[in-house]
């Protein structure tokens, strides 16, 4: 972002918000601290403030969590689910479609 910005980075700064899906600790955004403990990366070292991260889950209270959104569903797709209900039902959620491979699934399974 800083090549791309320039100085301009510094005049907008307050403007820009990143959506960031685990959130960004302040040592990884704090440019000075974060160049002394060798935490250099990519999505931080902006010397943003720490609630202009985004998050889509309250992981830490140094971000701003977006919250959830759910669909409210008409009384046909309710009458569908309830005909095709199953007992037992989870939702899982993963970064990479890799980690769904089935020697990982075998392993959640058992």
């Amino acid at each position: 972002m800083k090549q791309h910005m320039g100085l301009s980075l510094r005049k907008h700064k307050c403007h820009i918000r990143v959506i960031d899906t685990f959130g960004t600790e302040p040592a990884y955004n704090h440019e000075e601290y974060a160049t002394l403990h060798g935490y250099r990366t990519n999505w931080g070292y902006w010397n943003l403030h720490g609630q202009q991260y985004m998050t889509m889950f309250p992981h830490t209270p140094d971000n701003s969590f977006m919250g959830f959104v759910a669909e409210e569903l008409n009384e046909t797709e309710r009458m569908f689910i309830q005909r095709n209900k199953v007992n037992n039902m989870a939702v899982v959620y993963g970064k990479d479609a890799g980690m769904w491979k089935v020697s990982m699934m075998q392993t959640i399974s058992k």
